[in-house]
C-alpha cells in the first residue's frame, strides 16, 4: 500500500509544471464590466416622486382642469370625497376653498 501511494504522489508530483514555466505564464487578461450609472429603474425611482408630488400640488392650488380640478382623476382627499381629521395634515383644494369661481370686473 506504501508503494502506491509513493507511486501516485510521484506521478502527481511529475504532471505539476516546473516552477519557471509557470513565473513565464502571462497572467489572464481581466475584463470588469462597468454598469450604467443609473438604470432605467433608478431613473424611475428618481423622477417620478418628485413629478407626483409637483401634480399633486398643483392640483390643490390652481383651479387646472375640469371641476373639480383633478384632470388626471387620480382622486384622494379634497377630489372624490372631502377632507377630514382622519385624512391627516392634507391641503384642502382650491376649488373646496372657493378660489376657482369667477368674479366678474
Amino acid at each position: 500500500m506504501k508503494v502506491i501511494g509513493c507511486a501516485v504522489l510521484a506521478a502527481a508530483v511529475m504532471l505539476l509544471p516546473a516552477g519557471e514555466a509557470v513565473a513565464k505564464q502571462k497572467a489572464p487578461r481581466v475584463v470588469i464590466n462597468k454598469k450604467p450609472p443609473l438604470t432605467p429603474i433608478g431613473v424611475a425611482v428618481v423622477a417620478i416622486p418628485p413629478l407626483a408630488l409637483a401634480y399633486d400640488w398643483q392640483r390643490r392650488t390652481s383651479c387646472m382642469g375640469p371641476p373639480p380640478g383633478d384632470p388626471l382623476g387620480l382622486g384622494g382627499p379634497g377630489f372624490d370625497r372631502p377632507v377630514t381629521p382622519k385624512e391627516g395634515n392634507v391641503a384642502i383644494p382650491a376649488w373646496q376653498r372657493g378660489l376657482c369661481t369667477a368674479v366678474p370686473k
